[in-house]
């Protein structure tokens, strides 16, 4: 099954890959479910009959374009041997999970998703996605031994049982109980402890955190008063100097300049002493 929206979900599904290794197993018929980029090129290999009308004993193709829902899937997987992908890479891998409640069991890569929904061996087998010789192979083995294949089957099939909705809800139940039976003997002054040491962490963050701010605030402030003094500060002796020069160069200043050096020269007489 497939649900191929362009050139992105073909790469990552390898339905050519697909079709390349199960064509290359004798008695192995390939059911392709869905629709995409790839349905018309598939969909012109569909039926196990050649174009010479023989029966073809392997790469034979049953491909009907069009989706189905969940309950037209569920007859489907229930009816296949086996499961199989060559997809390199899957978010978990739900066509494993729907393969195993069916009781049906798998052969797909050793990839992201499959390892953790699949154990080799036990409810199917992974194989290295680069050699499809080895996935071939295991398709061979299960068609060769069909006990095998109903047994790995079945342990799917049990395997997610123990994952349904209903056991996973009683799982979570559990846990809570163990949680609050493990929380019985602790007092009330530890749990106020706690919350006082948990409250007094959370101020101690804050004040360091306002620290931090107020100290980068003061030196942006400091550094904005020394450019200020050093800027304002130039001008204003600038400004003194060129005052000076301006009354230095005065006729008001040279006259005032002027008396007070003839004041100063003026002799004094004294009353000489009898």
């Amino acid at each position: 099954m497939w649900a191929d929206n362009g050139t992105k979900y073909y790469t990552r599904e390898r339905l050519d890959k697909l079709v390349q290794m199960c064509g290359s197993v004798d008695g192995v018929y390939l059911a392709l479910i869905g629709d995409g980029a790839m349905g018309p090129v598939l969909s012109e290999r569909h039926g196990c009959w050649s174009n010479s009308g023989k029966r073809r004993t392997k790469g034979g193709v049953y491909c009907r374009i069009g989706f189905l829902g969940h309950e037209d899937l569920a007859p489907v997987y229930a009816s296949a041997d086996v499961h199989v992908s060559c997809s390199h890479f899957e978010t978990l891998g739900n066509t494993v999970l729907e393969a195993h409640a069916s009781g049906t069991t798998v052969v797909v890569p050793r990839a992201q998703g499959f390892i953790d929904t699949v154990n080799h061996e036990e409810d199917g087998f992974l194989f290295d996605g680069h050699r499809l010789a080895e996935g071939a192979a295991f398709l061979a083995r299960l068609r060769d031994d069909r006990d095998l294949c109903a047994s790995m089957g079945e342990r799917g099939r049990q395997k997610v049982q123990i994952q349904s909705p209903e056991m996973v809800s009683k799982h979570v139940l559990e846990w809570y109980r163990r949680t609050c039976a493990s929380t019985k003997g602790q007092t009330v002054t530890t749990s106020l402890v706690t919350v006082a040491a948990e409250r007094l962490s959370s101020l101690v963050a804050v004040l360091m955190g306002v620290g931090i701010c107020l100290f980068i605030l003061l030196v942006v402030a400091l550094w904005f008063a020394v450019e200020a003094v050093q800027v304002f500060g130039g001008s204003v002796v600038r400004y003194c100097h060129n005052a000076r020069n301006v009354l230095g160069n005065s006729s008001f200043f040279n006259k005032v300049s002027n008396s007070y050096k003839a004041l100063t020269n003026i002799p004094v007489e004294r009353e000489a002493t009898r």
